[in-house]
């Protein structure tokens, strides 16, 4: 459909988005990326995303009239949004667009609209230890709270603030550089929610949630650790979700994919965490789950201003199991050599529902082996590991038992003899 037109993507990670690409038919897949893992080598064109960090560099590419797809991180770059289409990229967005989509303002009174809750929340302040520390000592009671930068990306830094609401000045040194804003810790089981938008009309693609800390290791407590897709929610809250979707797009002229994150807690009520205007981790499931390219429209919605959704029961094929993601961090300092990293690469996922009915686990997001031995600090990602359910609904305890093997066995094939 697309010919030999091409599509660049930017973001800390663009192999899912990538390889969506060119299930959509495209030939020509650009990538600019923070880790130009192998399997996002082996279906793109890779260069360093910190490329962009410098003002005067040239694309490797010419980005007129070439579509653009923003992945993870890149709802914090507004500026590069706006460099992007200065040179004539279609990022079917602009720097304005994205600063109101991630607005504290704005997602309350999205939420508040939409019979969503949204939890008690303080900033943004400016990046001063003072600012944080009068805070921690002006809250009262015992709810716990989260301190979050604004340009935050995959829970990193997010971080509970102590329950004494004292801050110790090197913690508060740590935000000096950004804003950031104090927000009421909910309970309760975090979804995100990927939506696809037109001109008229917005369709809740899907909804996974995500994995938490009592169920899979990670170096940090709101890291990102995976999903599980897809679920359902109770009809109270869809309906709800409609409705959000539907008034953002609207309010916004947001075209193609995104997603909102959402805390439900044990009643049944949505919370609304944040929006990210672009590809999702969780999207890639969805795709595989209906076998549909939702990158295909997305691109589609992008290039035309006539493009339109189809009929929603066009996307529902869906597979009666569920998909689960998991991301496996070094648990300590390792060096990996070039025959173990092979040994990841053998057991590659390409992006197939069948590859995962048949396996065990697959494998993704594999870095690119050195001769002499890769190292991978304590803490940073090795790699994603992917399972499914099968035909057949189990339950989500059952497909969190094998990504948790799956980690399990991907540590042990790294393990130094």
């Amino acid at each position: 459909m697309f010919g030999e037109q091409k599509v660049a993507l930017f973001g800390a990670s663009c192999r899912a988005a990538a390889q969506a690409a060119k299930r959509a038919g495209l030939d020509k897949v650009y990538a600019w990326d923070e880790f130009l893992d192998a399997d996002l080598a082996h279906v793109a064109t890779v260069a360093p995303l910190a490329q962009w960090y410098q003002e005067q560099t040239e694309p490797i590419i010419d980005l007129r009239n070439c579509m653009v797809v923003l992945c993870g991180g890149m709802e914090n770059k507004p500026k590069l949004i706006d460099r992007l289409t200065d040179l004539g990229a279609i990022a079917g967005t602009t720097g304005n667009s994205i600063r109101d989509l991630r607005s504290i303002q704005n997602w309350k009174q999205w939420a508040e609209s939409s019979k969503i809750s949204w939890p008690a929340t303080y900033g943004p302040f400016d990046s001063t230890s003072s600012e944080l520390t009068k805070f921690s000592r002006e809250v009262h009671g015992n709810r716990p709270w989260l301190i979050k930068p604004t340009c935050g990306a995959g829970g990193i830094h997010v971080r509970p603030l102590p329950t004494d609401h004292s801050m110790d000045p090197g913690d508060a040194n740590q935000y000096r550089a950004v804003q950031w804003y104090a927000q009421e810790y909910i309970p309760g089981k975090s979804i995100g929610v990927t939506y696809c938008s037109d001109r008229q009309k917005t369709h809740m693609v899907g909804i996974a949630r995500g994995i938490d800390a009592q169920e899979l290791e990670a170096p940090l407590p709101f890291i990102y650790r995976g999903n599980i897709a897809a679920i359902s929610v109770p009809e109270r809250a869809g309906e709800s979700l409609e409705f959000f979707g539907s008034q953002v797009a609207k309010q916004t002229e947001l075209r193609g994919l995104w997603q909102a994150d959402f805390q439900l807690d044990s009643e049944g009520q949505l919370w609304l965490l944040e929006i990210n205007p672009r590809w999702s981790a969780s999207m890639e499931l969805h795709e595989t789950l209906q076998g549909y390219s939702w990158m295909k429209k997305h691109l589609e919605l992008l290039r035309s201003p006539h493009a339109v959704l189809d009929n929603a029961t066009e996307y529902r094929k869906a597979s009666d199991g569920q998909i689960a993601k998991g991301i496996v961090y070094a648990p300590r300092d390792l060096v990996a050599s070039a025959e173990q990293i092979r040994r990841l690469w053998q057991n590659r996922w390409e992006g197939t529902l069948g590859e995962l009915q048949d396996s065990a686990f697959r494998v993704a997001d594999i870095p690119e082996p050195i001769p002499t031995g890769l190292s991978i600090p304590e803490g940073m990602p090795i790699a994603t590991v992917l399972c499914s359910s099968g035909q057949t609904e189990v339950s989500e305890a059952v497909l969190l038992g094998k990504i948790q093997h799956a980690r399990c066995v991907l540590l042990d094939w790294l393990k130094n003899v």
